[in-house]
């Protein structure tokens, strides 16, 4: 008879050790105090609207909260989950033992998922006080329950099967975050161009499936319901078989060979090479230029979204508002996507070369403090620029075709001013954020031990209040006011308040980094040696 120990013991020991963490009891409890907060915002905004439409309306925009941070979760927790293994050697030892790939990828599902579980778990209770002040049927709350336990699965299950494929922390976040756009934005919006061109055929809804978006929809009671139980099943399978996939990847990976720690012999041939560099202006610069950076991938979904941008203006006109919309979503959407790739890049180098030691040995050098800044901050910075220069070409493009083209369009002049000042505003907003995501991902590099953990922290001390803001924006709080006026007053203080923020957090992380740079490397390199002996 099988014991607990003799079937899936890495399963056995994770949940053992990591149920009883601080982290799980912080995590929950920061999770359900967070959603009662928005719950407590939204309830007590004044509303001329009847309790049970407050109510609904109020479980719709925390149901959509949660579904973002479900599909956030594979990004974040198994993305680097496998290749950090593979770059820390510890994976070939794992398979000395009676192991095999299942109980690998299955250990490390639980290690990394049972926090978010619980915290999952945690917020449902929240999710129900909607449902007691009527407007959400139990039907409803059921299928949300059911969806935020699948899309839990379908990102992990995505971070898995990527993380298995590469051995490179950049890559792993990367890559899953466009498989997981791909699956849940693309694809409906390649069915939603078709339809409106080709209103009369219904032949691409099946791509429809595989967002968590569309079965959210659907899960409201907007539409038919066998379109979301259809729709989770795709999504349940999606992450079933990316599970699947990461054990096959690893299976093979064994058997040629390809789970040892070559990434990080190679990170120190590197730096073993870093004096053949001095003939250069800044050598620490050409190290990172050296390294592709995720400019490769930005081009490539900026092509595909681009086109169903240009689409969907070309669509514009005879008073249809979704065209419209869908592009200022689109533009929105490649911003946020360009600041995310900007955490990444930002973090990678120094998160690299604290693992393989070559920071160390970068600092026993000639080169000074400010030449190792420098160099990282004009690399990436200059890697970044063409794609922020693409999208400020896109906002000058829709600020020419609504002045143009307004009347077309059938947008008051008042409100085609302040759409106007708006993309101005984001040309700005973009500038100064890329410049704080840069200069916070440096400093979270150095003071934090995974690049994943690094690009979260980066993204909530830079982000966390412009996206409140369109969250608050998407549940109607910042549109109570009746006038025009007091909606660009409020727009105007957010603008405000995002750039103050941005240049605040930059100057505090360029004050940190300057001047006690040796310190944080020193703590970073001990901190990570400190994990790696405790893996051994």
């Amino acid at each position: 008879m099988l014991t607990p120990m003799d079937f899936l013991p890495i399963v056995h020991r994770e949940l053992s050790v990591r149920a009883r963490a601080p982290a799980a009891y912080a995590l929950r409890l920061g999770s359900a105090s967070g959603l009662v907060f928005v719950w407590t915002l939204l309830v007590t905004i004044p509303h001329s609207v009847s309790p049970a439409l407050l109510g609904h309306s109020t479980f719709v925009a925390m149901a959509v909260l949660v579904l973002s941070s479900c599909l956030a979760s594979g990004v974040f927790l198994t993305a680097d989950c496998l290749s950090l293994e593979k770059r820390e050697g510890t994976l070939g030892l794992l398979f000395l033992t009676r192991l095999r790939s299942y109980d690998v990828v299955i250990g490390k599902l639980a290690a990394t998922s049972i926090e978010s579980i619980f915290a999952l778990l945690a917020l449902f209770p929240v999710l129900g006080l909607p449902l007691m002040m009527g407007g959400v049927t139990g039907a409803e709350f059921l299928r949300i329950f059911v969806l935020l336990i699948s899309t839990l699965i379908f990102s992990l299950g995505i971070g898995l099967f990527v993380s298995s494929l590469v051995d490179n922390a950049r890559q792993a976040l990367g890559r899953t975050l466009m498989t997981i756009v791909a699956f849940s934005v693309v694809g409906p919006l390649m069915s939603w161009i078709y339809s409106f061109l080709w209103p009369a055929t219904q032949a691409f809804d099946f791509v429809l499936w595989t967002s968590p978006g569309f079965a959210c929809v659907k899960a409201f009671g907007w539409g038919g319901e066998s379109d979301f139980w259809r729709s989770l099943a795709v999504i349940l399978l999606l992450g079933i078989a990316g599970v699947v996939g990461a054990c096959i990847n690893l299976q093979h990976s064994v058997r040629v060979g390809d789970v040892l720690p070559a990434p990080i012999q190679s990170d120190q041939a590197k730096s073993r090479n870093i004096v053949t560099l001095f003939g250069g202006d800044n050598p620490y610069q050409e190290l990172v230029v050296r390294q592709p950076s995720l400019v490769r991938v930005w081009t490539r979904v900026f092509a595909v979204i681009a086109a169903c941008w240009i689409i969907s203006l070309l669509l514009v006109g005879g008073g249809r508002t979704s065209p419209l919309l869908t592009c200022v979503l689109l533009l929105y959407g490649l911003h946020q996507l360009l600041k995310i790739l900007m955490s990444i890049e930002a973090t990678r180098r120094f998160i690299e070369d604290t693992e393989s030691g070559a920071l160390e040995l970068v600092i026993l050098t000639d080169l000074g403090v400010k030449a190792i800044v420098c160099g990282h901050y004009t690399a990436v910075r200059t890697a970044l620029s063409k794609p922020a220069v693409h999208l400020s070409v896109l906002n000058i493009v829709f600020l020419l075709v609504i002045g143009v083209f307004g009347a077309g369009i059938r947008l008051p002049g008042d409100l085609r001013a302040f759409v106007s000042c708006v993309l101005l505003g984001g040309i700005l907003l973009l500038v100064l954020d890329l410049r704080a995501l840069l200069w916070c991902g440096m400093w979270k590099a150095l003071a934090t031990k995974r690049q994943q953990r690094a690009v979260g922290a980066t993204l909530l001390l830079v982000m966390i209040f412009p996206w409140f803001c369109i969250f608050l924006c998407f549940t109607g709080i910042l549109f109570q006011a009746a006038s025009l006026t007091s909606i660009v007053t409020m727009v105007s203080l957010w603008f405000a308040a995002s750039a103050a923020i941005d240049l605040l957090v930059a100057a505090h992380a360029k004050r940190q980094i300057t001047e006690h740079f040796r310190e944080l490397v020193a703590l970073s390199y001990t901190a990570t040696k400190r994990t790696l002996l405790q893996v051994h």
